[in-house]
């Protein structure tokens, strides 16, 4: 997920875990600065992460969040990035609430404020047996409208949280969101929220992107390599073996072998473009796939999104063995996917090995 949406900043919550474990994720996401707030025990936790690119100061953290002022390249001025947990006990929320309100009184600059809230603003952001009692939505909705926040709103499923249980049990709501006060509308940006599929959390992952306009890719002429994922798939042998037989007739030998070599490559190039396409197709079909069982989930559908998930994990596992195999890592473990960290080391060998 990380190498396909490349975030320049991470907010994580409930994390469970201490500063070292949250470093070691830092690492092998190749992301080079970190705030962390350790966890009380097994409750709580959470940490930002962000690129070396992203020039951002500590501004204030507790318990349940942590600001970052950050200078961004293309504006003027800085801003404020809010990584908000809300209070799991409905009775200490009211301190979350005021957290918030004292966090909004020390700001003179655009201000986005995301992560996980625990509670809803409205009754239909919420499905399940029980309903929130009115008083806990109208205490949020209260410190929103106080401090002058706006919902981003979202792109996907409108619930990012489930309790995973079966049957009447089954609840999912609106916790995690994405709010911004009003300096950072009048910075006129693009924004959007995604809510992604949730793959190994309770939590559905947002991905929020503010952007002052689209910057055109140049596409860069690839050169051919053969993909160690290729050999698990039982029609990469039998091209080999069909380029080969084309010019084992010719003399000398080693005019048979170049042209043995450039009939595989060709072979391979055509075959193999139509195998990544074919690849990230099913992919996304998967996710999609997930995304809309975990949209219409009532409970029914437990088994069927761990089946799906057990799914993507399996297709991702060829990505990993590419990265690894262009990253020449050889002493990490099998199955330690960790497709960013092989990506980032065969991006900086590609870089190395371009003469300028």
């Amino acid at each position: 997920m990380v190498k396909e949406k490349s975030p320049d900043v991470i907010f994580l919550s409930e994390t469970k875990c201490y500063r070292i474990r949250m470093e070691g994720i830092r690492n092998k996401l190749n992301f080079d600065h970190s705030f962390i707030v350790d966890s009380v025990g097994r409750s709580g936790g959470i940490a930002f992460l962000w690129k070396k690119e992203v020039e951002a100061e500590l501004n204030s953290y507790s318990n349940h969040h942590i600001s970052l002022t950050v200078f961004p390249e293309n504006l003027e001025r800085s801003i404020l990035l809010t990584g908000f947990y809300g209070h799991l006990v409905a009775a200490k929320r009211k301190e979350s609430w005021n957290l918030i309100r004292l966090i909004h009184s020390n700001i003179q600059c655009p201000w986005l404020c995301l992560g996980d809230f625990n509670e809803i603003l409205l009754q239909e952001e919420q499905f399940g047996s029980h309903a929130r009692p009115f008083h806990q939505m109208e205490a949020f909705r209260s410190v929103v409208n106080d401090c002058g926040m706006q919902d981003l709103g979202y792109n996907g499923d409108c619930f990012t949280w489930s309790n995973r249980r079966e049957g009447s049990d089954f609840t999912k709501a609106r916790l995690d969101r994405a709010f911004v006060n009003k300096d950072w509308r009048d910075l006129k940006l693009i924004n959007s929220v995604l809510i992604l599929p949730a793959q190994c959390s309770d939590h559905n992952p947002i991905f929020v992107a503010c952007s002052s306009s689209t910057v055109a890719k140049i596409p860069r002429p690839r050169i051919f390599r053969y993909e160690a994922a290729w050999g698990k798939k039982e029609e990469c042998g039998l091209l080999v073996k069909q380029a080969w037989l084309q010019s084992c007739h010719l003399s000398p030998k080693l005019k048979a072998s170049r042209e043995g070599l450039k009939n595989c490559r060709e072979n391979l190039k055509a075959w193999g473009r139509k195998v990544i396409q074919d690849h990230k197709k099913v992919l996304t079909g998967k996710r999609e796939y997930l995304r809309r069982l975990q949209e219409a989930n009532i409970g029914q559908n437990n088994e069927q999104i761990q089946q799906a998930q057990t799914e993507i994990d399996k297709l991702l596992e060829s990505e990993e063995l590419k990265w690894r195999q262009r990253a020449k890592q050889r002493w990490l473990r099998e199955g330690d996917r960790n497709t960013k960290f092989f990506h980032q080391c065969a991006s900086h060998r590609r870089l190395v090995n371009t003469i300028k």
